[in-house]
């Protein structure tokens, strides 16, 4: 075999991505879950539990409002992040599961958020309450992966 041939074989064999390990998957998305998480709990929090309610506390609708937002913008992080990662076959299923469970999880977030701005209070704690189970059902996917408790799990 030619030499050049044979370096070509080596840079290809070094340049091929190889699946992480569980181990690995874990690490890297944790940090991912984990600078998601940073992002949401930086924002001023909400004070009440019905935050759109006319006895929530003075700007708990303006706070509510920014964190439907940046909870969605957080979890879809997760979601483009985690997709992004080669896992291994094992266990493989729940992580991939879990990424797609993300996706209607967001868009009802965003449809939170939506009902908000327009003044659909009902509506938006409706949407977010659903969101919130969506993302409970996913979370299952993430805890039975091995991710460590809190990480990259609902109510972290």
């Amino acid at each position: 075999m030619h030499v050049s041939a044979v370096i070509l074989l080596v840079a290809a064999a070094v340049a091929a991505p190889s699946p992480l390990t569980k181990a690995e998957v874990i690490q890297r998305g944790s940090a991912i879950c984990r600078a998601a998480e940073h992002r949401v709990e930086t924002i001023p929090q909400i004070q009440s539990e019905h935050p759109f309610a006319k006895s929530a506390p003075k700007g708990d609708k303006t706070r509510a409002i920014r964190f439907l937002a940046v909870y969605a913008d957080a979890l879809e992080s997760v979601r483009v992040g985690l997709a992004k990662l080669d896992a291994p076959a094992q266990g493989r299923p729940l992580l991939l599961g879990f990424v797609a469970e993300l996706r209607p999880t967001v868009a009802t977030f965003r449809k939170a958020h939506d009902d908000a701005v327009a003044g659909r209070y009902a509506a938006a704690q409706s949407e977010a309450q659903h969101a919130f189970g969506l993302f409970d059902r996913a979370s299952v996917k993430t805890k039975a992966y091995g991710f460590p408790k809190g990480v990259c799990q609902s109510g972290a």
